[in-house]
Order: structure tokens, then sequence, then C-alpha cells
């Protein structure tokens, strides 16, 4: 099925069917969910701005984002995925979060 062009092979393990009609710019971010699930990820404020439009700098197919688990770069189709670790608890994190994601809709 991948040899007929109907999956993209995202990650390891990880496939995107091509002709979703979901496929866009926040494939990207869907990629690097399925890659670290059951860790804390959040997308860096780089990554966040530039995607609003915030700020002039533009990380051209890079997402970078902050996790709990291992720090590590991958390639993929859809960009580069960068993931940083930190030393921060979860606690730590979740009690210093802005409460009713209002930004990210």
């Amino acid at each position: 099925m991948a040899c007929d062009g109907l999956l993209i092979r995202g990650s390891k393990r990880i496939y995107v069917y091509a002709l979703s009609k979901h496929l866009g710019p926040n494939t990207i971010e869907l990629v690097a969910k399925q890659m670290r699930r059951g860790e804390y990820n959040d997308i860096s404020l780089e990554s966040a701005l530039s995607a609003y439009g915030l700020i002039s700098q533009i990380p051209i197919d890079r997402l970078t984002i902050m996790t709990t688990g291992r720090s590590g770069e991958y390639r993929t189709p859809f960009g580069v995925i960068a993931f940083t670790h930190t030393k921060r608890s979860l606690k730590v994190l979740l009690d210093s979060m802005i409460h009713g994601d209002r930004w990210r809709r």
C-alpha cells in the first residue's frame, strides 16, 4: 500500500494517509504527537509564535517541542521535528500553565 502512494511514512511505525483531506501544515504536529505518546510534550514558544505570524523568524520545515522524554531530532517528509528534554517534573509544568487554551484554536 505504501508503494502505491496511498501512505506516507511520517516516521518509524507512523504512516499518514496521502489522500486525507486533513493533510496540511499541522500534519507535522500530529506525527510528533504520535512519536511521543505517553509523554508530556509542548510546542516551543518560537514554533507557536511563528505559526501565528507573531514573529518574523520562520523556522522553515522545523517544529521544536519541549518534552519530558528524551531529546532527539527526526527528519520527516513534513519537516524536522526537534524534541528538547526538560528536567522539570510534570507537576511543575502543569502547575505553571495558564488554564484555558485560548491561543491554540
